[in-house]
């Protein structure tokens, strides 16, 4: 079961936003993709966010910079989080690179009776594609190591 927002790279630099989210309990998904994203937004940094209730009971947003960009109802109530990086393939690039790392800084989680809490995060690599630089238990990067931004 999961809810994510974030930004992924198709060939061409062919970049969207996207939400996706488990619907039942037996393994489907949707997901919504953006047409693309401005050019500036190579070698920048964006926060993303995925909330439960916060839009209203039972409704998953997803939210970039502060802003909703979608929403919708789901049937699990989240009982985890994780902050990470990804590929699905050794074709794509995992966001941030050798000269400009993707930064996990002071990243927060909420926690039923704590409110927000600072994440404390436990960085993980799968492979020597990628780098990984840990500074502080609130703290870390990652990059590609293939690709120089």
């Amino acid at each position: 079961m999961h809810a994510q927002a974030g930004w992924e790279e198709y060939p061409a630099n062919h970049r969207h936003v996207f939400a996706e989210w488990t619907v039942n309990n037996n393994g489907s998904w949707w997901r919504w993709e953006s047409y693309g994203v401005p050019s500036n937004w190579v070698d920048s940094y964006h926060n993303f966010a995925t909330l439960y209730n916060s839009w209203a009971p039972g409704v998953y947003s997803f939210q970039y910079d502060g802003g909703t960009f979608y929403h919708t109802t789901s049937d699990f109530v989240p009982n985890d989080d994780q902050i990470y990086g990804e590929t699905h393939s050794a074709a794509d690039q995992m966001p941030g690179g050798i000269n400009n790392p993707e930064d996990f800084n002071n990243e927060h989680v909420w926690v039923p009776g704590s409110g927000w809490i600072n994440a404390d995060l436990y960085p993980f690599r799968d492979s020597t594609w990628y780098n990984l630089a840990k500074y502080s238990s609130t703290h870390f990067q990652i990059g590609d190591t293939a690709c120089p931004s």
